[in-house]
């Protein structure tokens, strides 16, 4: 985490009430893939909410301002890593408006 607050392409927010953090949003500016536009894009590395967190929209608001961030770089796509055995987290950002975009597979070689 040190690494990506040094980092002046990521962005680090921290949601917190009563002195006790309620989640946070880890984004960052990257290059896309060679011959795909857009050249750069917004890669959302990891959002974690509170489990027993009594206010509500704190992912919403973490992402309004992550994605106020990715705005002021100029990047208006953002792709965001999500397990295909995380069905909650899933149900999340397709509320927002994110479509699947291809399959990850891992492969032991």
């Amino acid at each position: 985490m040190e690494s990506w607050m040094d980092n002046p392409d990521c962005c680090l927010l921290v949601a917190t009430r009563e002195r006790q953090t309620e989640g946070y949003v880890i984004g960052c500016e990257r290059s896309g893939q060679p011959g795909v536009l857009p050249p750069r894009r917004g890669h959302v590395l990891e959002m974690t909410l509170a489990m027993h967190s009594d206010s509500n929209g704190i992912g919403g608001q973490l992402w309004s301002a992550l994605r106020d961030w990715f705005g002021d770089r100029g990047l208006d796509e953002a792709i965001v890593l999500v397990s295909s055995r995380q069905p909650v987290e899933q149900a999340f950002w397709r509320s927002l408006a994110a479509i699947e975009m291809m399959d990850h597979l891992w492969l032991r070689t």
